[in-house]
């Protein structure tokens, strides 16, 4: 692959991470407003011990966390894209495309 003229490898990679680094944070910021609406509600502890029983899994604790961060990342990914609009993604788009 020919290299581009004036660019250094570390220096593409170097705006490769600036660009990756300002989508984390937008969507990192994105995600933080939901948070409060959010009405969720997790297994008790009972709960917890019960499913990790049944699905034969030694440390009921570090499995009742797994569940519930994936109980809030799928409620966090359905509240975001629900409250995305076209305008709002063709925004983000051409702003990517600015920085790129």
């Amino acid at each position: 692959m020919p290299r581009k003229k004036g660019r250094q490898p570390d220096a593409e990679a170097n705006i490769e991470r600036r660009i990756m680094s300002a989508l984390a944070e937008n969507w990192w910021e994105r995600r933080r407003k939901l948070l409060p609406n959010l009405r969720l509600t997790y297994p008790s502890d009972n709960e917890s011990r019960h499913i990790a029983e049944l699905a034969k899994v030694k440390n009921a604790w570090s499995f009742a966390r797994t569940i519930e961060s994936t109980i809030l990342d799928a409620h966090l990914s359905d509240t975001s894209f629900r409250t995305l609009s076209i305008p709002q993604v063709k925004r983000l788009l051409k702003r990517v495309a600015k920085e790129a």
